[in-house]
């Protein structure tokens, strides 16, 4: 049974009942106290610590630099007051020798005990008793006869070992440099015209493995630097200095020049495998030229040794083509993208420089001028500055190269000779790079040189003909007019300035030149052809927008 609606009197009732509720409701809030929350504590506004600041570190540096100074001045100190003591008699030798021991013993231990508190005061004093050991120990075998030759060189090793492993023991770039670098030295010091091939390169061979296990865990790259650099003028020095060439000493030479090259190859590059990002972006550089300059170093004295011909070298060379192609595709599932690229390009060049051992003449030119061209490509992948340079002065030389090419006489039909595309392919090369740096500003000389050279060029194919003056005006202005063209194509206001400057100078010989030298029907021909072409240019220059600079 359904209830009975309620009456309009019952809903209005209802609704007044409501409101009087809502009313008391907004009174009761309005009366109480809103609760906030407790504010936040202050935040404490970070001040740059001691270790960040700029200031800091500069006083660091001074301190750093100061130590450096003062250990050198007492260095030298030492060494003038050992010069006097035998200009003056004072001390006998052996009490010389026991005086700059016991300063190295001195200078090491207070080193040794200032680290933990002042390591850059601590680290210079522990490298001055490395140089106060070395000199002593060179002075006692050289200068009074005290030691005998392996004695001296067995202690100046025993100083070298324990700078590298107090130089691993303290973290120490300059502990390590010091010890390196007396290493190294050994050898210079103690030469006494009969040294042991084997022996040196066995002793090289050491140094060089100690120098490995302290990149390996330190990655320090001036130590790598001078760890490279050392062994090589250790292994030059010893190659140079041997006074029997039989097979025994080739064998020792080739071996220590092998090593070099596979230490600092391998080692660096599974180095930067491993590392995080930012310090494999700082090997990148140092390392890239290390895997593409080691072989060819390596191969160059490869020849030296065994006295390998011109043919026998570039077989040599291809041979370590083969082996950096075969890395390149055995180690592409362990290599990161960039090293395996890099080792690519390394098989590719050495494969180009043992190809220009074999050519002669312009294939010689066209190899020298394919593999620079690939450097300056590699360079600008790699972003390596060393790299560039050297492909900077490399590409210096194919211009000069080329102008000299370009006055030799011409061998074979104007433009339809081997040298004249070679040439050409040389002045390619060169616009080439303009191209690939023209953002920057080192790419001007490259474009100012190909067109010198293009116009060269073109001269120097036209001079066997018979109308070799009115051709090269032709070839000249029609070379100027398709700049102009391609410069407003291309919305260029260089390459189009340049057009201009080439149609202007082709004018110019008209005048001077043609006007006086060519026959009659040719001089027709060339002044209403300019004509013509200076007209579509002022029609093509009016009736456009100036072009804005792109490259």
């Amino acid at each position: 049974m359904n209830e009975p609606l309620p009456s309009d009197a019952g809903l209005e009732k209802r609704l007044a009942e409501l409101e009087l509720a809502a009313a008391e409701l907004r009174r009761q809030m309005g009366r109480a106290t809103p609760v906030l929350p407790p504010p936040l504590p202050p935040v404490a506004q970070s001040s740059p610590s001691p270790a960040q600041s700029p200031e800091s570190r500069e006083e660091k540096s001074s301190i750093h630099w100061f130590g450096r100074v003062g250990i050198g001045l007492l260095f030298i100190g030492l060494v003038l007051l050992f010069k006097l003591s035998i200009d003056e008699g004072w001390l006998t030798p052996g009490v010389r020798v026991a005086g700059g021991l016991l300063l190295g013993f001195v200078l090491g231990g207070y080193g040794w005990h200032l680290y933990g508190r002042r390591p850059a005061l601590g680290s210079t004093l522990l490298g001055g008793a490395q140089a106060v050991f070395y000199v002593t120990l060179f002075a006692a075998h050289h200068w009074y006869d005290l030691l005998s030759y392996p004695v001296a060189f067995f202690f100046m090793m025993l100083v070298t070992v324990s700078g590298l492993f107090l130089a691993l023991r303290f973290s120490s770039l300059t502990l390590a440099l010091a010890g390196i670098l007396g290493g190294y030295a050994t050898p210079f010091l103690l030469y006494n015209g009969h040294d042991s091939v084997p022996g040196l390169v066995g002793y090289c061979v050491l140094i060089m493995s100690g120098a490995g296990i302290l990149f390996w865990l330190r990655g320090w790259i001036p130590f790598l630097w001078t760890a490279v650099l050392g062994a090589l003028a250790v292994l030059w020095f010893t190659y140079l200095r041997r006074t029997d060439y039989d097979t025994v000493t080739q064998v020792a030479l080739q071996s220590g020049f092998s090593l070099w090259w596979l230490m600092f190859w391998l080692l660096p590059v599974f180095r930067a495998q491993r590392v995080e990002a930012d310090e494999r972006e700082a090997l990148e550089g140092p390392v890239s030229v290390l895997v593409m300059l080691l072989p060819v170093v390596c191969l160059f004295f490869t020849a030296a040794i065994w006295s390998m011909s011109r043919h026998q070298a570039g077989g040599a060379c291809v041979w370590a083509a083969v082996f950096y192609l075969g890395f390149w595709g055995l180690g592409r599932a362990i290599l990161q993208s960039h090293w395996a690229r890099l080792h690519l390009w390394t098989g590719l060049f050495l494969a180009g420089v043992g190809l220009l051992l074999y050519l002669k003449d312009n294939g010689e030119f066209f190899v020298f001028t394919a593999l620079v061209l690939m450097l300056q490509a590699v360079s600008r992948r790699m972003k390596s500055g060393g790299w560039s340079t050297v492909a900077h002065l490399l590409h210096a030389g194919i211009a000069v190269w080329l102008a000299v090419r370009l006055f030799a006489p011409m061998r074979g039909s104007p433009f339809f000779n081997v040298a004249a595309w070679v040439d050409l392919f040389a002045v390619f090369s060169l616009l080439a790079v303009w191209w690939m740096l023209r953002s920057q500003p080192v790419s001007k000389p490259y474009w100012i040189a190909g067109q010198i050279l293009a116009l060269g060029w073109m001269a120097a194919q036209s001079e066997p003909l018979e109308q070799s003056l009115a051709c090269i005006s032709l070839g000249w202005g029609l070379y100027g007019f398709g700049l102009v063209l391609g410069g407003y194509w291309q919305r260029s206001r260089l390459i189009t300035s340049t057009g201009c400057v080439i149609l202007t100078l082709t004018v110019i010989k008209l005048l001077l030149v043609d006007l006086a030298a060519v026959a009659a029907l040719w001089r027709v021909l060339l002044f209403l052809g300019f004509g013509g072409i200076f007209l579509l240019v002022s029609y093509l220059l009016d009736g456009r927008d100036r072009p804005t600079e792109k490259a």
